[in-house]
């Protein structure tokens, strides 16, 4: 059996970009325990991400506006 405690691999990665892991060239049984993934931003965020953001940031706030709309109708029909 093989113990292999860490294995650091740093990738440039675009925003919406997907990350896979695939085993390869194993023999036997293998256990996988404690796995891991780190993400380090670095640099600022692209113009896409930035929209995104903002468009769930709008969203929310629209959400609790309802919320809040709904609460006081319901508050007055009483």
């Amino acid at each position: 059996m093989v113990n292999t405690i860490g294995k650091t691999i740093q990738v440039e990665l675009n925003a919406g970009e997907n990350v896979f892991v695939f085993i390869q060239n194993v023999s036997g049984s293998v256990s996988y325990r404690s796995l891991s993934l780190i993400v380090k931003r670095i640099g600022p965020l692209v113009s896409s991400a930035k929209e995104e953001i903002e468009t769930i940031k709008q969203k929310e706030k629209r959400k609790k506006q309802k919320k809040a709309s709904l609460l006081e109708f319901s508050e007055s029909e009483q």
